[in-house]
């Protein structure tokens, strides 16, 4: 149960971290409904949690990851 705790935590983190790099890239789309940019990010979210053990530090940095994964 501790496992799951300390992931729970690095993903809260690392959305902390990066969530203000993943609405920049969503507002590119230039959406006029913002409940539509919250599920579109919810969305975003998701799959990058669902990938993010395919993250490889030695190609690249993470925000160079998440703009390719969104």
């Amino acid at each position: 149960m501790s496992n799951e705790v300390s992931t729970i935590e690095i993903n809260d983190a690392f959305i902390e971290r990066y969530k203000g790099l993943i609405y920049s890239e969503i507002r590119k789309l230039r959406l006029h409904d913002p409940e539509l940019v919250e599920e579109i990010y919810t969305e975003v979210i998701i799959r990058i949690l669902k990938t993010i053990e395919n993250y490889n530090s030695t190609k690249g940095k993470v925000s160079t990851w998440l703009t390719y994964q969104t």
